[in-house]
């Protein structure tokens, strides 16, 4: 019987960032950072203290956590919410229009 050597899968990403993924990281620094910032601007608007309105966050980190650590089930294989979008976006943009090349 003869052995067929498998390379190694390189689709695992390395942790980096407090046991995070840099994907993961950047999703949540991205959340938080939209997060303050609407949160600032609702302190301006409002004329009152950015500490109030700190709570203006948690939708925004909510978010960043369903993007960057759900998991959806696709056909044969587990895979992130954010990959998940990306590709049914990346499927509906596709051309669908067939030529056909065939003379009569």
């Amino acid at each position: 019987m003869r052995m067929y050597p498998v390379p190694f899968s390189t689709r695992e990403e390395n942790k980096l960032f407090f046991n995070l993924t840099l994907r993961e990281f950047a999703w949540l620094l991205g959340g938080l950072a939209a997060g303050l910032a609407a949160s600032g601007l609702l302190a301006v608007i409002l004329n009152t203290l950015m500490l109030f309105c700190l709570p203006a966050v948690l939708p925004f980190l909510g978010l960043a956590w369903l993007l960057g650590f759900a998991r959806v089930k696709e056909y044969d294989h587990r895979t992130t919410f954010d990959r998940h979008l990306l590709n049914s976006f990346a499927y509906r943009s596709r051309p669908r229009d067939y030529v056909n090349y065939r003379r009569p």
